[in-house]
């Protein structure tokens, strides 16, 4: 069995080494250790509680409040390396339809409970049948996971699916105890018990304020964890976040772009990552909710009213690159010789338009979150405009946000997506199961593009993710405008790394500066 996985070829190896030095004299009574507090600024709040399997949440928005209190079944490295933690060997059988994990026999959960196979298949189970955004995808690929033995966990797949592997390093592989799943899933508010290295804090806990955690005294690896305490503060208010960081409040936070010059200016290191790409989902491609979109002509000239260049000068001030597709430019789907494919050009737009017989426009609603979307909405509607579509934007929070799209209301919606792996991002989007598949458009084409991807290596699958690209290009899916770069500053008290997808780190990715 395997204990490492690689699903990109760069790897960043960091060795770091310590060396102890032997004072002279006789020896003295040790001073006691410091105790050393990690305080974060968090851009959103704990949306849905402490993250429940039934409602399987998106792992980039609650990883900061959930991480610290369960344990996934694996790791993933900034480099996208998989790496043990709850299992410590795994293997696919000859035709990837089913995956073996080996787990460790010495973990329990803080209610004293030991954590063993059964707990993991429990947690499977209940996150593939939640219903809930990422459980969603988790259903698609898992047929049912067994328990073996009492360390060992069969999951078995209805096709050939890559992407469960690595997303058992989020929300689909961590592990809560029964018990907890069982209270969590009546009431959001209570704290489903977990094995993880750190527990709540109540006491020093005010949701929507702060979030305390504490040391789990009987945590496996606690040496993988430097922090004694964790505070973690949701400030969505950029300017409260801003001044928190200045002000010495906060050892680190997520930095717009429009910030991002005088953070870096007022001494503190700008961490860069990548996101996946910005801009329009064009998603009722069949117009069930918009007619107009079903017409690949007119879902063309949305593409062609966005000048680029001048969206990663002013709305991302330089921190991304212009990218016209859906995938990055390292990612095997990206079709590299085609940004010239839907230029900044209104009058060729406004000829597809009035070809497709909108020469007059149309109206549309698009959702937008408070607060978030105030620099963006204002350039939509100007320059969907030019080419008479009238544009009403429709504000909600954040979390009303996101029901209200996958309740398809909406044909199109401004989404900056995280990006992970190739198949996790084909997975994520384009699949007919997909999340941001909200209307579960397909082609036989693009089916079959998508299986070749799922079950084939090298040449081939990489031919096949390039078709898949081309195809959505082709057939204008979406009116991606860049690939921006996700910023998070740190103070010199400690060290961080962005995950691809990630807008802050994953816990396991900060250490002390010293």
């Amino acid at each position: 069995m395997k204990h490492r996985t690689r699903i990109v070829t760069a790897l960043a190896v960091v060795a770091i080494t310590s060396t102890a030095l032997a004072g002279c004299g006789a020896p003295s009574e040790p001073a006691p250790a410091a105790e050393k507090t990690l305080t974060l600024a968090v851009s959103s709040d704990s949306l849905w509680g402490f993250v429940r399997p039934d409602i399987g949440t998106q792992v980039h928005q609650s990883a900061a409040y959930w991480m610290p209190l369960y344990d996934t079944l694996v790791k993933i490295t900034p480099d996208l390396e998989i790496l043990p933690n709850l299992a410590t060997d795994w293997a696919y059988n000859d035709d990837h339809t089913t995956l073996t994990l080996k787990l460790r026999d010495d973990v329990k959960f803080t209610d004293g409970t030991t954590l063993d196979a059964a707990a993991v298949v429990a947690n499977l189970l209940a996150f593939r049948d939640g219903g809930g955004g990422e459980a969603t995808q988790a259903a698609s690929a898992m047929a049912d996971a067994t328990a073996k033995d009492p360390t060992t966990v069969v999951i078995t797949f209805k096709r050939p699916d890559p992407s469960l592997l690595p997303a058992l390093a989020a929300t689909s592989g961590a592990v809560f105890a029964p018990s907890g799943i069982q209270n969590a899933n009546k009431d959001k508010s209570v704290v489903p018990i977990g094995s993880g290295p750190y527990v709540l804090d109540e006491k020093n806990t005010t949701p929507g304020s702060v979030y305390t955690y504490v040391r789990n005294k009987d945590y496996w690896d606690a040496k993988a964890y430097p922090f004694d305490k964790l505070v973690l503060r949701p400030m969505a208010d950029v300017a409260a976040r801003m001044n928190a960081l200045k002000a010495g409040e906060v050892d680190g936070a997520s930095v717009p772009a429009a910030n991002a010059a005088d953070i870096e200016a007022g001494g503190f290191t700008l961490n860069k990552g990548i996101a996946n790409w910005a801009g329009l989902h064009l998603l009722d491609r069949q117009g069930a909710v918009v007619p107009a979109l079903a017409d690949v002509r007119v879902r063309q000239a949305i593409n062609m009213v966005f000048d680029r260049e001048a969206i990663v000068k002013n709305l991302y001030q330089g921190y991304g690159v212009v990218n016209n597709q859906a995938f990055r430019e390292s990612s095997a789907a990206y079709v590299p010789g085609v940004k010239a494919k839907y230029p900044y050009d209104v009058d060729g737009a406004k000829k597809l338009m009035a070809a497709a017989g909108y020469a007059d426009g149309f109206d549309m609603s698009i959702p937008a979150i408070i607060g978030n979307h105030d620099a963006v909405m204002p350039i939509i509607k100007q320059q969907l405009g030019k080419i008479g579509i009238r544009l009403t934007v429709v504000p909600y929070q954040l979390g009303d946000y996101f029901k209200e799209i996958f309740a398809k209301k909406f044909g199109i919606a401004f989404v900056s997506l995280p990006s992970f792996d190739d198949w996790r991002d084909v997975k994520g989007m384009v699949t007919p199961t997909a999340l941001w598949n909200v209307f579960k458009n397909q082609a036989p084409e693009l089916d079959k593009l998508i299986t070749t991807a799922s079950m084939t290596e090298g040449a081939e699958q990489e031919t096949a993710f390039k078709g898949i690209g081309t195809y959505l290009m082709d057939n204008a899916w979406y009116a991606p405008w860049a690939t921006p770069s996700t910023l998070f500053a740190t103070s010199d008290a400690i060290t961080a790394k962005l995950s691809p997808g990630q807008i802050e780190p994953l816990i396991w990715d900060i250490k002390p500066a010293k």
